[in-house]
């Protein structure tokens, strides 16, 4: 008797266990959907900066920035889904790379915005990580690349297994 009260309320912790991490799962999602206030704070590009510096100085990235932190005025929409992107790819670095080094270069004239994100870490093969979306890999990939589409850009992901990895992203939006 007593073992089946106890079978039955481990049953009932797991359960709620797995309600609990699901309903952290959503909110997680919706987070991540909304503007973060670091993008009203700072603007894209030193929030991009701090994002960078945030999660990799931590595991011992040394960051690198190439461009100026200048007000690109850009509509907040863009400036969400440019900092989300980036933010993907800097967590894949965190995540993935083994990286030492990495540099983000942002450049902005008459034909849009380009960031690229290059680490010197182990690298991968695009192809195969492309491949493997029904095993919940590369999700983060294909999340970069939608970004990037939507807002009439692109995304160009190039890695090889041991010669690290650089994600250049190109918007075609009109920068101070």
């Amino acid at each position: 008797q007593m073992d089946r009260q106890g079978a039955l309320q481990i049953d009932r912790l797991a359960d709620a266990r797995d309600l609990a991490k699901g309903t952290i799962d959503d909110v997680h999602r919706v987070i991540f959907d909304l503007r973060p206030s670091v993008l009203d704070d700072l603007g894209l590009l030193p929030a991009i900066r701090w994002y960078a510096q945030r999660q990799l100085e931590p595991c011992r990235v040394a960051v690198r920035y190439d461009g100026a932190d200048v007000d690109l005025n850009l509509p907040p929409e863009i400036e969400t889904a440019l900092f989300r992107t980036v933010q993907e790819a800097v967590n894949n670095i965190a995540r993935h790379a083994r990286a030492e080094h990495v540099l983000i270069e942002i450049d902005h004239g008459v034909d849009g915005l380009q960031i690229a994100i290059e680490d010197d870490g182990v690298g991968f093969d695009v192809g195969e990580a492309g491949s493997t979306l029904q095993s919940g890999r590369g999700l983060g990939l294909t999340g970069i690349r939608e970004r990037m589409e939507l807002l009439g850009g692109t995304a160009a992901i190039d890695s090889s297994p041991g010669d690290g990895t650089r994600v250049q992203l190109r918007v075609p939006v009109l920068t101070a």
